[in-house]
């Protein structure tokens, strides 16, 4: 300001947070004092940045949900900048303060907590459900489902059938089943009148090769088939799909299967 010759001046330097006070211009450290005015003078105070650091913690919820990167220590006024990455199957909702960008700066002024929130995707999957023979019975619980969730099937046999086992091998007519991808299931149904079924096996074409295996079996009971080529012809596969020449099959009812062979030549 403004004084007269030989009046004082009371003068003050305060520093902003995150500073400190080194001196004035004039050699003096005293950050409030009284200075003697002789003239017009100049002063200058001095600050340094306070060497302060401050921890920046960072957490996932849940933490299967995914990661989070740029937590550390900082100094005062330093930008950290934090990312939060949802894994497989999950999102990310928001960091724990409310802010919705999963990559962002944070201006380090204290110690910081923060957690990335992240919501499981509602990943669905298709149950299908089917019976063996058709006319044999019934099947309840396909569906389009959430994935972890458990459903419970039944296989009810109709009048003259019974039922005898799921395709993945399960004898239980009713059971629960944890849904984590899509699934097809078969309920075989035997008739009570019939105890034995035939299998037919052919080749294509027939000079291509020969087969064995085929007849009358029980049901439920495992048949070893093969298929060998005639010379100058490979064997290709089985009409069912199959690329396996020589394997074991189970019988639920009358089937027919055909061996494909090729040319050599």
């Amino acid at each position: 300001g403004t004084y007269e010759y030989g009046e004082y001046a009371t003068i003050k330097a305060t520093p902003a947070s995150g500073y400190t006070f080194d001196g004035w211009s004039d050699g003096n450290t005293s950050a409030s004092r009284s200075y003697y005015v002789t003239g017009t003078k100049t002063l200058i105070a001095y600050f340094t940045k306070a060497a302060t650091k401050y921890t920046l913690t960072l957490s996932a919820s849940p933490s299967s949900g995914g990661t989070v990167t740029g937590g550390g220590t900082y100094e005062y006024g330093e930008y950290a900048t934090i990312k939060a990455t949802p894994a497989s199957g999950y999102t990310f909702d928001s960091w724990s303060d409310g802010n919705t960008s999963s990559i962002r700066s944070l201006y380090m002024a204290s110690d910081r907590v923060l957690t990335a929130k992240f919501s499981k995707k509602a990943v669905t999957y298709t149950l299908t459900l089917s019976s063996s023979p058709i006319n044999g019975g019934t099947v309840t619980g396909g569906g389009t489902y959430e994935y972890g969730e458990e459903v419970y099937i039944k296989a009810t046999p109709v009048s003259g059938y019974t039922f005898s086992m799921w395709s993945d091998g399960y004898t239980s007519a009713s059971r629960y089943i944890t849904i984590n991808s899509n699934k097809t299931l078969t309920a075989y149904f035997t008739s009570n009148s019939v105890s034995t079924y035939k299998l037919t096996l052919l080749s294509s074409p027939s000079y291509g090769g020969s087969v064995t295996g085929g007849g009358d079996y029980e049901y439920g009971e495992k048949v070893h088939i093969k298929a060998t080529p005639a010379y100058g012809y490979t064997f290709s596969k089985w009409s069912d799909g199959s690329t396996t020449s020589d394997r074991y099959i189970y019988l639920y009812g009358n089937k027919t299967l055909t061996a494909y062979f090729v040319s050599d030549y």
